[in-house]
């Protein structure tokens, strides 16, 4: 269930951690567990609507993640 701006709103996983890893190349890790968040978010208010939306949605917040420095 995810809370969206009209509710509690039940929605299919579109991705798992395995996917993410395999897709992106990236190991275990807490980072997983965020970018799972997000596309669980972007789902919740309609910006991702399927499988290919959230591989393209996690692909841009990575590569938007990949310009910034740490500070």
């Amino acid at each position: 269930r995810l809370q969206g701006e009209e509710g509690i709103v039940d929605a299919p996983r579109l991705l798992t951690g395995h996917d993410i890893m395999t897709e992106f190349g990236l190991g275990e890790g807490p980072r997983i567990g965020q970018l799972l968040e997000a596309v669980r978010e972007a789902q919740a208010t309609a910006d991702v609507r399927d499988r290919q939306g959230a591989l393209a949605f996690v692909r841009a917040f990575i590569d938007a993640r990949t310009g910034e420095k740490d500070v």
